[in-house]
């Protein structure tokens, strides 16, 4: 149930976090290289709150090296561990509250875009946008961790659906294949125009996986005819197949085109967040093909994902880690991938692989 699984990974986290801390606490040292220091804090702590969690605190006149670290004696040490005293670290009440927060970004003015961030003045600029991926990451979370019936998300999800409908047939500004484009403009949806790191190739294959978890709840629901008019409509000319087929599509002939990186910093035609992603995506298409009796499409999906399994590990292996692509070699991209990409069908590098 969701409730075991939640408080499954909430003890484990506990677990590592009371690890740190006796770690910490035991003849721990702030005598740390600048360069050396690994952060141990967030974005506006201060002094009192780093030590409280059992930190290091010094300020430094160097940019990227943070004020709020760990001892050497914990950087010195493996980064798993436990302890025999865990607990939860957070209640019923604060999970609420989170889930609340979550949700209000969701679904904005009853039209399905998802707000980044509802506040206008964000450091860095405004986040009020719709992100491609984002959003579609966004709505798997809401399904992977609704605490409720499906019925409890099902007017959320099916806005959603439809906001997905009217950005993949917009006229696109830029040049581009609209279904790569990396955010939109709300509530409304207008292709944002303004300079941007475009393409980004991984969205139609987030969004896919999205819709197909809704469209087997909906199934399960007893409503098919929703996601045959909408979702998968066995028609070219309506809907460009559907929602799902028509991102699918997409990823079968352009899984290898030049794009932006997760991060919307540099640009390649071999990422491996990308890939392992698309890979996803083309597994649960093959089988959602062949339950919408379509074979031509499950076959195409099947095909798809053998050649982009190809290259995972040959073009991103490296002989002692998992590489995003070979001008950026470590990236955390790689263990978002394993997080987001894994697929129990497939097996490939499963959670507790070697």
């Amino acid at each position: 149930s969701f409730l075991k699984q939640r408080k499954m990974i909430a003890l484990i986290i506990a677990a590592l976090v009371a690890f740190a801390r006796t770690a910490l606490t035991s003849g721990a040292t702030c005598s740390v290289a600048e360069y050396s220091k690994v952060d141990c804090g967030y974005y506006g702590i201060k002094q009192d709150g780093c030590e409280a969690k059992g930190c290091c605190w010094a300020s430094s006149s160097n940019n990227g090296v943070p004020w709020c670290f760990f001892g050497s004696d914990v950087v010195s040490t493996s980064c798993f561990g436990f302890s025999d005293s865990i607990s939860v670290p957070f209640n019923e009440s604060e999970v609420t509250t989170m889930r609340n927060y979550f949700m209000d970004n969701i679904n904005i003015q009853g039209k399905g875009g998802i707000v980044a961030a509802p506040d206008y003045d964000t450091p860095g600029g405004s986040y009020y946008y719709h992100w491609m991926r984002d959003g579609a990451l966004t709505m798997r979370c809401l399904q992977e961790t609704n605490p409720d019936s499906f019925s409890a998300i099902e007017n959320t999800v099916k806005t959603y659906a439809q906001w997905v409908l009217k950005v993949q047939n917009e006229a696109d500004p830029n040049g581009i294949d609209v279904r790569t484009e990396p955010k939109f403009m709300l509530p409304n949806g207008e292709v944002f125009s303004s300079a941007w790191c475009r393409p980004q190739n991984d969205g139609p294959g987030l969004r896919a996986t999205s819709l197909m978890m809704a469209a087997e709840s909906l199934i399960a629901n007893g409503e098919t005819s929703y996601v045959k008019e909408y979702l998968w409509t066995g028609d070219s000319n309506k809907y460009n197949g559907g929602a799902i087929k028509y991102d699918l599509d997409y990823v079968i002939s352009n899984y290898a085109t030049n794009t932006c990186d997760l991060w919307e910093e540099i640009r390649d035609a071999d990422f491996f967040w990308n890939r392992v992603t698309m890979k996803k995506a083309m597994i649960l298409g093959a089988a959602f093909a062949s339950k919408m009796g379509d074979e031509a499409s499950a076959s195409n999906y099947r095909n798809a994902m053998q050649k982009i399994n190809s290259t995972l590990y040959s073009t991103h292996y490296n002989g002692a880690f998992y590489q995003e692509c070979a001008s950026r070699t470590r990236d955390s991209a790689v263990i978002v991938g394993f997080n987001d990409g894994y697929d129990k069908l497939d097996g490939l590098m499963s959670p507790t692989s070697v």
